[in-house]
């Protein structure tokens, strides 16, 4: 494994990381006394095994902990409960969005459908099983010391539809990251953070309605309705437009940007609420949809307390002042 401490302390740049021998022992060195996060890396599967914080105060020995246990569990078929040979199962951890703090161990199905995930850190997790021809089956696990109840993930065959993304200004081919959630806002599909990007992504779905989100780097995020079955779909990004609020709150907001249609706006596919931090002072949010918004501010207590229209215009910036 290898161990890094990386400083929290406000405007200082201080981060050392070392290999673990055999034994587990690490040495770092020149480190400014402060506070730390603290991060083991398993390096034989890039994942982590341990996050946390430390205070440095000078030359000592601190000593890691890191807790780990089995998850076991089932891939089944949803109509004829039959275990799944070869199914792809993935653990994602919850617990953080920072890439390089999270989680994420896969392992295949043997013929009956069986899986044994060894060495899982102590936290929340959401488990996708995976297979060409059937829908993702999804649930979310905890594990602790001693490990976590067995699961069973259940995959139901479907037909697979394509979705291909292109540049609007001159379709050439984006390299995406999509999200599918069904009519209860439930996520079905999920090929992002870690999952290589891709121009394509097959995605196979059973009858239904549900919503697709695609993002890619650069550009504005776009949600597009579906119905189950749907012919071959294919989506255009813009890097669309900007918003500029300046508010002269002395304590930060929150804002979110509702549609025409009362739905918020997603400009991450980890926010589905679509929420951002407003500061006081000057927020600028880039990479926005084009069209008209209704801007919410939420104060510190969840309530909203200002509201005003904006229209955002492709390749423009829209000012919004509170």
């Amino acid at each position: 494994g290898e161990v890094s401490f990386g400083s929290t302390e406000p405007g200082v740049n201080s981060y050392g990381s070392a290999p673990t021998d055999e034994n587990g022992a690490y040495e770092i060195t020149g480190l400014t006394p402060g506070k730390f996060r603290v991060t083991v890396m398993d390096t034989t599967r890039y994942s982590s095994m341990y996050s946390g914080s430390h205070e440095v105060t000078g030359s000592e020995t601190f000593d890691i902990e890191v807790r780990s246990a089995a998850v076991r569990g089932r891939v089944v078929d949803l109509d004829s409960g039959k275990g799944i040979d070869g199914a792809l199962v993935t653990l994602d951890s919850l617990d953080s969005l920072d890439v390089p703090t999270r989680s994420r161990i896969s392992v295949a199905t043997s013929p009956n459908g069986e899986f044994v995930l060894s060495g899982v850190p102590e936290g929340g997790y959401k488990a996708i099983a995976q297979k060409e021809h059937y829908a993702e089956g999804i649930s979310e696990v905890t594990v602790d010391a001693g490990g976590s109840q067995p699961i069973e993930l259940k995959m139901q065959l479907a037909e697979g539809l394509l979705v291909r993304v292109v540049d609007r200004r001159d379709s050439r081919p984006l390299d995406a990251r999509f999200f599918v959630n069904d009519s209860l806002g439930s996520l079905v599909f999920d090929r992002g953070r870690d999952s290589p990007a891709s121009d394509t992504a097959r995605i196979s779905l059973p009858e239904g309605r549900y919503s697709l989100s695609v993002s890619v780097y650069g550009f504005a995020t776009r949600t597009v309705d579906l119905q189950i079955p749907s012919p071959d779909v294919l989506i255009a990004l813009s890097p669309g437009g900007s918003l500029v609020i300046t508010s002269s709150a002395t304590e930060g907001r929150v804002g979110q940007l509702v549609n025409a249609s009362g739905k918020p706006y997603q400009r991450s596919l980890y926010r589905p609420d679509g929420k951002f931090e407003i500061k006081s002072g000057t927020t600028t949010i880039e990479s926005i949809e084009s069209g008209a918004y209704v801007l919410r501010v939420y104060d510190n207590k969840g309530k909203v307390e200002n509201t005003r229209p904006v229209v955002i215009k492709e390749g423009e910036t829209t000012a919004a002042g509170l």
